[in-house]
């Protein structure tokens, strides 16, 4: 009986080893997948790391082409050639490079940018078309439309009203001011504080803050009119400045300064590119006119100062094409007045303070360091007609779309 009893416990102890081998072995091969799916996790995750960085640094490429391509065509006049090849740029603090080839397509230029990181590639391909920084309205720092400022577009146009600050009280808009179109602050800002509106205030559009700031490139005065010979501006009644009858072929002129006295008009006849070095000032009741069938590109390398009852009329009714104000950065202030119906012009001055007086008619597109609307005025935005002439200093490439 003890006998029996004692085999029977032995055989017992014998029977759990077998499950105790089968649990181990279990145990081992759950552990074996669980570290291969880890090893799989983990090589994903380092495909996909790698992934993102090629394309980031694709992307990378891409913006950096198109950097270089509207800092090539910021000199004027330009003369078409594309940016070089760039190869194997590493991105800061990573592995990541990128390689980027810009070529003519007759038409558009391409950019077909290529990322690598560890074994992932990715090629994108932008698309650069021609823009007109003529938008509308826009300003580094502050536009400020005193009350009884009123905005017209014309139908099927995009109007917009823009700043790159993020500072409080960056636009201003007086009670009764309607916007017929957006109003954007700068990256990151907010546009409720940004914007400061009336309870009367009407924006049409949307208010938001941009993605990116606005390019605002240099204005750089064309080869030929900065080598053109200095001439001493002296007013003289009944003698107008006189450009050439090609409307392609504008005349090169280099003055001084311009000063038109007390109720003098100066006229300009002809299609001409003027570069004043100095300052311009229209006097008390002084006015500057544009004659019909002409045209004027005026680079101002000083501030244009505007007394009592004068202005600027551009005879071109309804052209602001015929009447282009460049600002270099020399160029602080202009002051903007029409001393007949409409001030018609386009106005593009990176750092200047652009000033437009009560109850004045404007019409065309204004790009400033700041811009003030005072009490009453009537601004009124004109599309240019073309924005692909690649001469136009406030030109600059856009990407339009891309591919992937």
């Amino acid at each position: 009986m003890w006998r029996l009893t004692k085999k029977m416990k032995t055989n017992k102890k014998g029977s759990v080893l077998p499950f105790a081998v089968m649990l181990v072995i279990i145990l081992f091969i759950l552990g074996l997948g669980l570290t291969r799916l880890g090893l799989n996790a983990r090589m994903a995750a380092a495909r996909t790391t790698a992934e993102v960085s090629a394309r980031a640094a694709a992307d990378g490429g891409l913006a950096e082409a198109l950097r270089l391509m509207n800092k090539s065509l910021s000199e004027k006049p330009w003369d078409g050639t594309v940016i070089p090849p760039a190869m194997d740029i590493v991105l800061p603090g990573c592995n990541a490079r990128y390689s980027y080839n810009v070529t003519d397509e007759g038409g558009y230029y391409q950019i077909a940018s290529e990322g690598e990181s560890g074994i992932a590639q990715k090629i994108v391909y932008g698309r650069l078309m021609v823009e007109s920084l003529l938008f509308g309205i826009g300003v580094k720092e502050v536009i400020d439309a005193k009350v009884g400022v009123t905005f017209s577009v014309p139908p099927g146009s995009d109007f917009v009203i823009r700043t790159n600050s993020i500072e409080d009280n960056s636009i201003i808009f007086k009670s009764g001011v309607v916007v017929p179109g957006d109003v954007i602050c700068g990256p990151g800002g907010d546009p409720d504080e940004v914007i400061n509106i009336k309870s009367t205030t009407t924006i049409l559009g949307d208010s938001y803050a941009a993605q990116n700031e606005i390019e605002f490139p240099p204005v750089v005065i064309p080869g030929d009119l900065k080598s053109a010979p200095l001439t001493y501006y002296t007013y003289s009644p009944g003698s107008p400045i006189v450009g050439s009858g090609d409307p392609n072929n504008p005349m090169s002129i280099k003055l001084d300064l311009i000063d038109i006295p007390n109720g003098g008009i100066q006229q300009i006849q002809g299609h001409c590119k003027i570069y004043v070095v100095g300052t311009t000032t229209l006097r008390q009741s002084a006015e500057l006119i544009i004659k019909e069938s002409a045209s004027v590109e005026l680079y101002l390398g000083g501030n244009m100062e505007a007394k009592n009852s004068n202005g600027i009329d551009n005879l071109n009714y309804g052209v602001p094409e015929a009447m282009r104000i460049y600002g270099l950065d020399t160029c602080q202030s202009i002051d903007l007045k029409a001393k007949g119906d409409v001030f018609f012009g386009y106005v593009y001055a990176p750092e200047a303070d652009l000033n437009v007086y009560a109850k004045n008619e404007i019409a065309g597109a204004f790009i400033g360091k700041s811009l003030t609307l005072k009490n009453s005025t009537n601004f009124t935005y004109i599309p240019p007609e073309e924005s692909g002439d690649l001469s136009d200093p406030t030109s600059y490439f856009v990407l339009r779309w891309w591919e992937k």
